[in-house]
């Protein structure tokens, strides 16, 4: 490996100046190809040499014109690797010295191995006490000088990928390649197929040494490394990609991703971390050569031929099945190796064209067409991917565009992929249906039954939420919308869907969380149905409503209450003391929240007339009286239902913040000032609200005319009331009096549709 003092002396002029010289050799033998042929060749093909050896001669001088040419094209080709060995060189010395600048400006100070420390000149006497006394910072300055110190050998370990790929290039352009036409010196004389391109002579090294490994043959270490080495200093070079893939072909890319995990997990467990670094390497080539789009026709098309072929099947702990075939399919070895790349780099359209492509294969099987009745799954087999069409979705996930293409509804949702996932597939069949196969004489007798994978719809989910919100999934929610026309299509449409199906009472496990980030985007939206306010669709018919890029869902109340429900015991995160954060908690407060931005929007009374402004004063209470009564009807629901794990306390500072929580709570919407302050001075622990109802329902007691649960809307309102200090005005009450009625009637209507499940 090349050493640091090595990189930052060694003078990268000289290769230009070589490949000066070897363009002059180019020169110097063209003059003598020229001159051969008009004098020597020219022997042969005048009237005054007959015979026999005049047909000899003219073969043996055509051949050595022939040498002549293709020694030019050597050296020009020779000259075009300095050249490029130069500009490659020169732009990994530009990142270095960058790095070793920023390093000195933070004042470090480089040896002659590369190695950072701190410059003693630059440590106060008040910070050496320290570091003398203190072990955290001495561990601190430690931590900061391992940092740089990385950063400069990794810069160097790309100068070295380099270098090798440039010694691969120059021992490749000298082998004489060809034999045909004039030339009689078949892999002896010059190499009239010479080329000026680096990632060219790495990519054949790469795909022949791929090859061998395809066929068994036991590959030295030193082979492994280069191979590694050349994936991954050429992850992002579109020439090399094609190149190797090509070389390969689609067959047998997927041969060598299962021997690979064959080798890493059986027979060469010791190379274990080569052997993945080589499939992730595999995965980038694949990203980087498809964002051509010939490619990914060509390689979609070669994926279609063998995309359900069967494979042999990698081995290792726990696999195959006893009594299994041990066989896999194209598409999941495919995905299997696409999941160890760099997942977003993946070009959109591809993703979601290969994703279409899967989806056709099974679809007429319903999924069951990946069971291989064996026993691959994450704990026996971390490499391999039994259910493609999912693993597929969650790479989709990461192109929220192309994401809400694939499963757009459209006008025709019973023929949808929407409708095909959250309703007809079998996810039960995706994974091995049978514990163990039993042959007797020509047939098997199986023995265990279906059952659902762990990981079931976390690819789907991925994608879903991206679909309906525009986002990768996970980003923080911030303001609440706007949507666009196909995003709330998909929202509305599965809420539908699900609804239909299970009147939102069965929602699956992993679909809950991302379903329940995706409605808090739509919390305005939430909050506009469960207030009853009334729709604006044609006919106030339930589907989506707007225009422009500013689009809502607009499903019927006791449907949204019920997939509300269905997702709202989903497991966000814990808490510092472990306690569950479920979903309902940051639907709960999401609403909250957008309840306070509500009250924030009512007009001001002008002094001394704040009985003018009762109408609108009245009609905002009620609205956000029934959205928190609703929500109150839930979470009662989940605490009265003894499968679920009890309701967090939402506002409990004394068991977590949302600072303590961190990225737990970035499923909560942004609201303005006004209504952050109003929800900031609410103290009370919300979920009493819940936790009172449910007491009510538990001792039997008639809910219909009770006021538990309300303390939190009240002190809502009343925080509200007093920033607009009209706290002790009739308009106030009289409000507040409505709000009161309100209340119970959004319960009611939670219990009325929940009701309606079974």
């Amino acid at each position: 490996m090349l050493t640091y003092k090595e990189v930052t002396t060694t003078k990268f002029g000289h290769l230009t100046t070589a490949a000066d010289k070897w363009d002059e050799v180019a020169r110097e033998f063209k003059k003598v190809e020229t001159s051969y042929g008009d004098s020597v060749q020219k022997i042969t093909m005048g009237p005054d040499w007959t015979g026999v050896t005049v047909g000899t001669a003219y073969t043996n001088f055509a051949a050595t014109r022939y040498e002549y040419a293709a020694a030019q094209t050597q050296a020009k080709a020779i000259a075009k690797l300095l050249r490029d060995a130069h500009e490659q060189f020169t732009e990994l010395k530009g990142r270095l010295d960058s790095v070793i600048k920023a390093a000195q400006e933070d004042h470090m100070l480089i040896d002659e191995n590369g190695v950072a420390t701190r410059d003693p000149k630059s440590i106060s006497r008040m910070e050496q006490n320290e570091l003398s006394h203190v072990p955290e910072a001495q561990a601190a300055k430690r931590k900061r000088e391992e940092a740089w110190t990385k950063r400069i050998k990794d810069a160097v370990q790309a100068f070295d990928d380099a270098d090798g790929g440039v010694k691969i290039a120059l021992e490749g352009v000298v082998k004489d390649e060809g034999y045909g036409g004039n030339d009689e010196t078949a892999g002896v004389g010059f190499n009239a197929k010479a080329q000026g391109d680096i990632e060219e002579y790495e990519a054949r090294h790469s795909a022949d040494i791929a090859t061998r490994i395809n066929k068994g043959e036991s590959v030295p270490a030193a082979d492994l490394a280069e191979l590694n080495r050349s994936l991954r200093d050429n992850s992002k070079d579109t020439t090399f990609s094609q190149t190797f893939l090509n070389g390969v072909g689609a067959d047998g890319t997927l041969k060598l991703a299962n021997r690979i995990d064959s080798l890493a997990y059986g027979k060469d467990k010791e190379n274990k971390g080569t052997y993945e670094s080589i499939k992730g390497g595999i995965a980038n080539s694949i990203a980087t050569a498809a964002t051509d789009p010939k490619f990914q026709k060509q390689w979609r098309d070669d994926m279609r031929s063998i995309g359900v072929k069967e494979f042999e099947g990698p081995l290792g702990p726990g696999t195959p099945a006893k009594g299994s075939d041990g066989k896999v399919l194209g598409y999941q070895v495919l995905m299997g190796i696409m999941e160890h790349g760099d997942t977003g780099r993946y070009d959109p359209n591809f993703v979601k064209g290969l994703t279409q492509d899967i989806y056709a294969a099974e679809k007429d099987s319903k999924g069951d067409i990946w069971d291989i009745n064996q026993a691959y799954n994450e704990k026996n087999a971390p490499w391999f991917v039994n259910d493609p069409l999912d693993s597929a979705l969650g790479i989709l996930g990461k192109h929220p565009d192309a994401a809400a293409q694939f499963l757009d509804p459209g006008s025709k949702t019973e023929s949808s992929a929407l409708n095909y996932l959250l309703r007809e597939r079998d996810w039960n069949g995706i994974v091995p249906e049978y514990s163990e196969w039993t042959k007797v004489e020509t047939s098997r007798i199986a023995h265990g039954a279906p059952i659902e994978d762990g990981d079931a719809r976390v690819g789907f989910g991925a994608a879903l939420e991206a679909a309906t919100t525009g986002q990768q999934p996970g980003a923080p929610v911030g303001t609440p919308g706007p949507h666009s026309e196909v995003q709330a299509r998909i929202m509305h449409e599965t809420i539908e869907l699900l609804d239909q199906k299970s009147k939102g009472d069965s929602i699956p496990t992993n679909l809950k969380v991302p379903l329940g980030r995706a409605m808090n985007d739509y919390s305005e939206d939430l909050f506009t149905i469960l207030s009853g306010q009334p729709s604006h669709s044609p006919g106030g018919l339930p589907t989506i409503e707007g225009e422009g890029d500013q689009f809502r869902i607009a499903n019927g109340e006791q449907s949204l209450i019920r997939v509300m429900r269905g997702v709202s015991d989903g497991v966000l995160g814990k808490t510092p003391d472990g306690d569950p954060i479920l979903v309902f908690d940051a639907l709960y407060e999401a609403e909250k929240r957008i309840a306070a931005e509500h009250l924030a929007s009512a007009r001001d009374a002008p002094e001394h007339q704040v009985n003018n402004v009762v109408g609108d004063w009245n009609t905002k209470s009620r609205e956000v009286a029934s959205v928190m009564g609703t929500m109150t009807g839930i979470g009662s629901d989940m605490t009265l239902d003894v499968r679920d794990a009890q309701v967090g306390k939402i506002n409990d500072d004394a068991r977590y913040s949302y600072h303590v929580v961190g990225g737990v709570f970035n499923t909560i919407p942004v609201v303005g000032d006004a209504a952050q302050r109003m929800v900031d001075a609410v103290t009370y622990e919300w979920s009493k609200d819940v936790i009172a109802e449910k007491n009510d329902i538990a001792r039997a007691k008639d809910s219909s005319d009770s006021a538990s649960g309300l303390t939190g809307t009240n002190m809502l309102l009343q925080g509200w009331a007093e920033q607009r200090g009209v706290e002790n005005s009739e308009a106030f009450k009289n409000a507040r009096g409505e709000a009161d009625q309100s209340y119970k009637s959004g319960r009611e209507d939670a219990y009325t549709a929940l009701r309606t499940r079974s």
